[in-house]
């Protein structure tokens, strides 16, 4: 994730409650925001591509560092590019104020996900 991720805590006023942030200003809000749902969004789509990896296995269905590393590579090589392009475009697009008032980062994030996750015929 890098250093713009570090964490402090600063008090940010959300929508009429005191909740704490982790940025060490605002300046640094969207790289927080591009770092979470970067995170969220891989973790994700890596464990949909070895949920379906293993399913066609009989029982039980172990999974192998082959089986991750194939799903990481997997991942890298097709969506992880798209995918953190659309997730900067994003979060340079909006200001912090906007997004959180919107609450639509999470619907963003469900967007990329559905938009992003590994090929199956059954869907």
């Amino acid at each position: 994730m890098g250093d713009h991720c570090i964490q402090t805590n600063v008090r940010v006023k959300y929508a009429g409650r005191q909740t704490f942030a982790d940025m060490r200003t605002h300046d640094r809000s969207p790289d927080v925001l591009r770092c979470l749902m970067g995170y969220i969004i891989d973790l994700t789509l890596v464990m949909d591509q070895l949920f379906l990896d293993t399913l066609p296995l009989k029982p039980p269905r172990l999974l192998t560092v082959e089986q991750i590393d194939m799903a990481l590579e997997s991942y890298i090589n097709t969506e992880a590019r798209k995918v953190h392009r659309q997730i900067r475009e994003y979060v340079t697009k909006s200001t912090i104020t906007q997004i959180l008032r919107s609450n639509n980062a999470q619907q963003m994030v469900i967007d990329l996900i559905r938009q992003h996750r590994a090929a199956d015929s059954d869907r």
